[in-house]
């Protein structure tokens, strides 16, 4: 709610730079594959994009008519998309600064939105209880998911094969979908989700084991053993809810961050 974002150097955590433009809110970043460039959302229903080594904006993205809930870059950082509450998605052109698209894409604002690895598709979900897969070359939907339940859904992330996706929805659940079968295979329960957005990604550890990782609307994250759908971890961290919760593989760390009671971004180290 400062409408700023702050970069922590992960070794000293010492704030390296502080971003401002922005005139409202921000709901989401993103970050480039190279690690040079960061997107964000914003209720001024803005996209910017930052240059990480200059600490500047070097990109500014207008024409949504509500607040921009997310973002995502496709591998390549050539295209960037940002999901609205106006339940639109535009494709905008990083290289030549404009809109590519605009999918009329959900009947409820777009909550969540990820590239595959290979760049060819692009996942959105929303509110309307429903995921959709599109040919991130000309706009077309491919597929749509839909489970029984239909639940209002809040992140979507493809896996590092792009054969699955993961959703996480307001029922307290989150799904494993086979992509192609447009199914979902695995459910992932036990935390809860029923407030706040929830954000929930895939993780391995050094020994190859693979695991799901996800927040909660208590003050816990949680970690599942993505095969076995048994919980392996329930990290107690905060004294308010968890809002947001991201792991790096390569260093096996994790981070949290809550803004109720110590409004604080925690760092962990993966011990399995």
């Amino acid at each position: 709610t400062d409408k700023e974002i702050k970069l922590t150097d992960t070794e000293t955590l010492n704030c390296s730079a502080t971003l401002k433009g922005h005139l409202q809110g921000i709901s989401d970043l993103c970050w480039s594959r190279d690690g040079n460039f960061i997107a964000s959302a914003s209720d001024d229903a803005r996209v910017m994009v930052w240059d990480k080594r200059t600490s500047s904006c070097i990109r500014e993205f207008s024409g949504h008519n509500n607040y921009v809930f997310n973002v995502a870059f496709n591998p390549a950082s050539t295209l960037l998309a940002s999901g609205s509450f106006d339940e639109t998605i535009k494709i905008w052109d990083t290289l030549g600064n404009k809109c590519l698209n605009t999918l009329p894409a959900h009947a409820d604002p777009v909550s969540g939105l990820d590239y595959s690895p290979d760049g060819t598709l692009l996942a959105s979900c929303s509110y309307d209880g429903l995921i959709r897969i599109w040919d991130s070359s000309n706009g077309n939907c491919l597929k749509t998911f839909i489970d029984n339940d239909n639940p209002p859904l809040s992140h979507v992330k493809f896996s590092p094969n792009g054969k699955y996706l993961l959703s996480s929805s307001l029922d307290s659940k989150i799904r494993l979908w086979n992509v192609q079968a447009a199914k979902p295979i695995k459910t992932y329960q036990g935390h809860k989700n029923q407030k706040f957005c929830c954000y929930s990604t895939f993780f391995s550890a050094d020994d190859n084991s693979q695991f799901v990782l996800s927040r909660s609307d208590e003050n816990k994250f949680y970690i599942w053993d993505l095969q076995s759908k048994s919980i392996s971890f329930v990290i107690e961290c905060h004294s308010g809810p968890v809002l947001a919760v991201d792991a790096c593989s390569s260093n096996l760390l994790i981070a949290s961050g809550s803004t109720d009671g110590d409004k604080s971004i925690k760092l962990w180290k993966f011990n399995k």
